[in-house]
């Protein structure tokens, strides 16, 4: 079951309601947060995905003073995986078709032992390469959007979970 509210913005105060569902329901009291931080811990808590958030977020940076926010309930579910970089070389029998043409592609496992394990200056730029490819062109069907998570290893080098939406 999923939860409706509409978010109002008074100055730098956010102001939540619910809105009730079913027959003679009636809406409870308004919790307020003084901030935009506390409005998107309130949401984080409520299990709103953070592309959800952005939104809200990009509305009242707009200028609107509300918003309404639909929070799916235990419908939706998640994959777990994790972000690898393969390496890939091109073979052919034709030079012309791209022999020996390398590159690398990043690809998810559902295992972590199949993750790569990332220096810590270089994970930003395969996370941001990642992120703005799968929420673009991964998203859609069942896939509702992801969240990665940054997971130190034990060696100082850091894997990147990857949290798959559905629903």
């Amino acid at each position: 079951m999923s939860r409706k509210f509409i978010l109002h913005r008074v100055g730098t105060q956010f102001i939540e309601t619910e809105i009730p569902q079913g027959r003679g329901a009636h809406a409870a009291a308004a919790p307020s947060y003084d901030n935009w931080d506390a409005m998107e811990q309130r949401l984080l808590s409520l299990g709103a995905f953070p592309e959800t958030i952005k939104r809200v977020k990009s509305d009242f940076d707009s200028g609107r003073e509300s918003t309404s926010i639909e929070i799916k309930g235990d419908a939706t579910v998640s994959n777990e995986l994790f972000l690898a970089v393969l390496p890939l070389i091109h073979v052919s029998n034709t030079p012309y078709l791209g022999y020996g043409m390398t590159e690398q592609t990043l690809t998810l496992f559902p295992d972590r032992n199949f993750a790569t394990q990332f220096f810590p200056d270089e994970v930003e730029s395969y996370i941001l390469a990642f992120e703005s490819r799968a929420q673009k062109y991964l998203a859609g069907g069942h896939v509702i959007g992801y969240d990665v998570h940054k997971e130190p290893t034990g060696d100082g080098r850091v894997v990147v979970r990857v949290v798959q939406h559905v629903g």
